[in-house]
């Protein structure tokens, strides 16, 4: 990429739990980075709280005036026309010019993509996409979603949809997702569904270390994990199902579309002894044809929690380019 060395963009990345600001540079460097939290009860409170993370992040920074916004969104997202189309998770069921809204407020570029093609690009600049030109990117956080990269270009589909992983079913007869499919992988192996899934069997499972983590406030995919690897029935009991719906899944799109690596991101694969599980039920079961191709399975070699912030800031690294121009440039 053809870069000014002081050319900084602020990549965001709004996530169902939290939005992540940071100020980047063209070669990967967070010159600051700040967490602010998600509101999204309606359309209205995530577009505010969106617009606030922004807002603050600017107030405090002192830094030279980024060339542009790069922002990472939850759900259908048309980048080219810089429109947020729809997002369960958002809440937002009517689309929202909000590129327009965004660059009126704050006078700067506004890009927009997919959270999780957000995190797939910033593989492809700063990480796996280095050495290979073929590769998965699996994220896994409150929601979960893929970014697949085959010949060097993030498929998307004919609508920007491609990727919806977590809306593929990992368990037959599961439960009815809000989607309206049944068993799907998000609501075993999201972060919100491992809580959700603990805390209706709790009142079964009086002895369980977990009944003290959510008094305390602290259940949540990790402090799961840790219980289930220290032994607690409940959490191996909630861990093995994660395992086995995220590796069947995954397993699913190997053999499908014949990667050269399989990286995780998000805030659920921070665990390393879930990831290592998840590594193993894939190479045990993947067929032997397509695994011999695969060179590795890992977590991002990028924070798994930052890689969709430095996705977005991609969004931006391309300067003077329609929307369009500038997305075929950098995939």
């Amino acid at each position: 990429m053809d870069c000014a060395e002081n050319r900084i963009v602020l990549g965001v990345d709004f996530g169902s739990t939290k939005i992540q600001v940071g100020a980047i540079t063209p070669d990967g460097k967070a010159l600051s980075a700040r967490k602010f939290p998600t509101s999204r009860n309606s359309q209205e409170e995530s577009i505010s709280s969106l617009q606030g993370a922004i807002a603050s992040f600017l107030e405090e920074w002192d830094g030279p005036s980024p060339a542009a916004i790069g922002i990472g969104l939850v759900g259908h997202i048309d980048c080219d026309n810089g429109i947020w189309v729809h997002s369960m998770n958002a809440k937002i069921s009517e689309p929202v010019p909000i590129v327009q809204i965004l660059e009126k407020q704050f006078s700067i570029p506004v890009f927009i993509d997919n959270d999780v093609h957000c995190a797939a690009l910033a593989e492809m600049v700063f990480g796996v996409g280095q050495i290979s030109k073929h590769f998965i990117l699996i994220n896994v956080g409150t929601g979960v979603a893929c970014g697949i990269v085959d010949e060097g270009r993030l498929l998307r589909g004919v609508a920007n949809s491609a990727g919806e992983f977590g809306h593929t079913s990992a368990e037959t007869g599961g439960e009815l997702c809000p989607c309206g499919f049944f068993g799907c992988l998000e609501n075993i192996v999201g972060g919100a569904a491992l809580i959700r899934n603990a805390v209706s069997v709790l009142p079964n499972y009086p002895e369980s270390a977990l009944n003290a983590l959510y008094q305390a406030k602290n259940l949540h995919s990790n402090t799961i994990f840790e219980a289930a690897q220290a032994g607690d029935p409940l959490a191996n009991t909630i861990t093995q199902r994660a395992v086995k719906a995220l590796g069947i899944g995954t397993v699913n799109l190997a053999n499908l579309l014949n990667p050269e690596y399989i990286i995780f991101a998000g805030s659920v694969m921070r665990n390393g002894w879930f990831v290592e599980r998840v590594r193993k039920f894939i190479c045990d079961n993947t067929l032997v044809a397509t695994l011999n191709c695969i060179k590795g399975i890992s977590a991002s070699s990028i924070h798994v929690s930052d890689v969709g912030m430095y996705g977005a800031a991609c969004l931006g690294f391309v300067p003077g380019a329609e929307p369009a121009v500038r997305r075929a440039a950098i995939r």
